[in-house]
């Protein structure tokens, strides 16, 4: 992927974490339906390490929140991602950075 698809696909994270914040009352999404919401998107190519990828990139950011929690059946690890305050903020317009384009299209 291209510096730019990395760019757009880190807003398009955000963007889907902001609408979610009005549906149903639900502010935690897991990196799993995030990732089938992306994939539905536009970017089906995008692979589950290339997701948590992008997480990592907006946590360390400031804008959004994840918690790791472990089945303990399956021993498989599921991240609970929420938009942080400065996420809000980014969306919104009242904070730029050059590394997430935001598109509200």
């Amino acid at each position: 992927m291209s510096a730019t698809e990395n760019r757009i696909i880190r807003g398009r994270i955000l963007i889907m974490l902001y609408v979610g914040q009005g549906v149903e009352g639900r502010l935690t999404y897991t990196d799993e339906t995030l990732l089938k919401v992306l994939h539905s998107s536009g970017y089906p190519d995008v692979t589950l390490a290339q997701f948590h990828g992008f997480l990592n990139y907006l946590k360390e950011k400031g804008y959004v929140e994840t918690v790791v929690r472990e089945d303990e059946l399956s021993l498989m690890y599921t991240h609970e991602v929420k938009l942080a305050p400065l996420g809000v903020d980014l969306v919104e317009g009242s904070v730029t950075d050059p590394g997430v384009v935001i598109s509200k299209h």
